[in-house]
């Protein structure tokens, strides 16, 4: 059994929080810290990311078993699962997939529904330097520069790239994720209703969570509750204090 690499800290309840696309284990270290006061976290890097396995396919039935398989290694009963963007389809999957092995579900700007790619610049920039290595973090970002106009952007990927004893190279398996995108860009594979306390939190000012993804929720998501957030898409990155607000309410409002 391939196991997916993780971090954990604290006791209690668990979390398992789950990233988006080209992201990591490390994107949620602030919100992890805080919540390790009264659960143990656990932060995961999904196949074909971080320091996790890597795998010819991405389908979320694919990506939901590994959450699983991570729980049975681990003896996770019941975790609540939080999952942003790529990874909020994956945890989706997961509460479908596997009701009784869930206790909540929060979803981070992301809907149920087939999205229009919008990475393929990140793509072709990354398959450019799959196989390159770099003396200086410095060298691949302005590499990156001549193709990624974003300095934000260019700065999330930076994380992507590791020192090894030969110098930097690209971790994740970007020929992978290329050929996988159009399945990671689709809608998760819901066929019945999610029967489990579902939060989402929206980005106000990100496209993600549109009038249809509200349908689409409210379709898929028998106990569903809305929140927004005043950001973009990295909701959790640019409104940490209120996330962390909206994430303790629902997590703890049946054990007060």
């Amino acid at each position: 059994m391939n196991q997916l690499a993780y971090q954990s800290i604290g006791s209690g309840s668990p979390i398992i929080i789950i990233h988006g696309l080209f992201g990591s284990k490390d994107n949620w270290r602030q919100i992890m810290k805080k919540l390790s006061d009264s659960h143990q976290v656990f932060t995961i890097d999904l196949r074909n990311h971080g320091a996790s396995f890597h795998s010819a396919s991405m389908h979320y039935n694919e990506l939901a078993k590994d959450i699983y398989d991570f729980c049975e290694v681990h003896s996770i009963q019941q975790p609540s699962i939080i999952g942003h963007s790529m990874g909020g389809k994956v945890a989706m999957t997961f509460a479908h997939n596997y009701p009784n092995r869930i206790d909540k579900l929060i979803v981070i700007d992301i809907a149920p529904i087939q999205y229009k790619g919008t990475h393929h610049e990140i793509i072709e920039a990354l398959m450019a330097v799959k196989d390159r290595t770099f003396e200086r973090q410095s060298d691949v970002r302005i590499d990156l520069e001549t193709t990624i106009p974003s300095k934000e952007i260019i700065q999330f990927l930076l994380k992507n790239f590791v020192r090894h004893d030969h110098g930097i190279q690209l971790q994740i398996n970007i020929e992978a994720i290329r050929d996988a995108y159009s399945d990671i860009c689709a809608a998760p594979p819901l066929v019945h209703r999610i029967a489990v306390p579902t939060l989402v939190i929206r980005g106000t000012r990100s496209n993600y969570v549109h009038e249809a993804g509200i349908r689409a929720l409210k379709t898929h998501c028998s106990l569903l509750s809305l929140a927004d957030c005043p950001t973009g898409h990295w909701v959790h990155a640019e409104a940490p204090d209120r996330v962390l607000q909206l994430l303790d309410s629902f997590l703890n409002n049946d054990r007060q």
